[in-house]
């Protein structure tokens, strides 16, 4: 190869090599960019939804945490589903935050207050709360199959009432993107960490096959005749009712 050549060949080189760089650039560039607005734009629901609750709106307040991608408390994201008063219930956003296991281990149980599930969100889960966080979280009422836990799986009917009717208790608006993305994120149990894949994950309702519970399939629609009790790679989903 004449000298010519050469020197021809490596300026194509370099000006290949910083084209790919300057490449890179921009493109890192562009996902930091947006990384940085998403970030601010949740702040910014945050902070707004902070104010609201300091001027004692709530329910306008639960609004602007959905719009945040969720409500941050005990350092998981949830969705708020319904309020009363200052107390709001909250059900986790994610299936995959915490790990999967069985409704109950032995599966002898398939009725929520004899389950080893019940047992773990009311111990070793919720002990992972700081004592600050503990102090704001609301018994359960103790009606129906609820005694005064702290922490619980949503029932079929509150599914139903909360999640695939878009919270009946709250005022969504169907034009916000922002507000039916989440939601429906939370309804089919999506894990964007994971490939965008989504997971069946329990209800409380004893299902209708024997020794079964109801459960919520990939596609947000429940399953009454549920899958067994010590079935071990269901997601868990909790809920809670929280002071604001």
């Amino acid at each position: 190869m004449k000298a010519e050549q050469k020197k021809e060949l490596k300026t194509v080189l370099r000006l290949y090599l910083v084209i790919v760089l300057a490449a890179g650039l921009c493109a890192g560039g562009l996902f930091g960019l947006v990384g940085w607005l998403t970030g601010s734009s949740e702040a910014a629901h945050v902070r707004k939804a902070e104010a609201l609750i300091a001027a004692g709106e709530y329910e306008a307040a639960c609004a602007e945490y959905t719009k945040a991608n969720g409500y941050p408390f005990g350092g998981y994201r949830w969705i708020v589903v319904d309020y009363d008063g200052d107390n709001a219930l909250l059900v986790m956003t994610s299936p995959c935050a915490l790990p999967f296991m069985a409704f109950d281990e032995t599966g002898a149980a398939n009725d929520w207050q004899d389950c080893s599930l019940q047992a773990w969100l009311n111990g070793a889960f919720l002990d992972g709360f700081t004592d600050a966080e503990q102090a704001r979280i609301v018994s359960a009422p103790g009606t129906g199959d609820l005694g005064t836990e702290k922490v619980f799986l949503p029932s079929v009917e509150e599914f139903d009432a909360y999640l695939q009717g878009r919270g009946s208790g709250l005022s969504w608006s169907a034009t916000d993107v922002d507000s039916t993305r989440v939601w429906e994120r939370a309804r089919r149990g999506l894990h964007g960490d994971y490939y965008n894949k989504f997971y069946w994950w329990w209800l409380r309702t004893p299902g209708m096959r024997q020794g079964c519970v109801a459960i919520v399939n990939e596609r947000g629609e429940v399953s009454r005749e549920g899958y067994p009790a010590n079935t071990p790679d269901g997601a868990v989903r909790p809920a809670m009712w929280v002071k604001l």
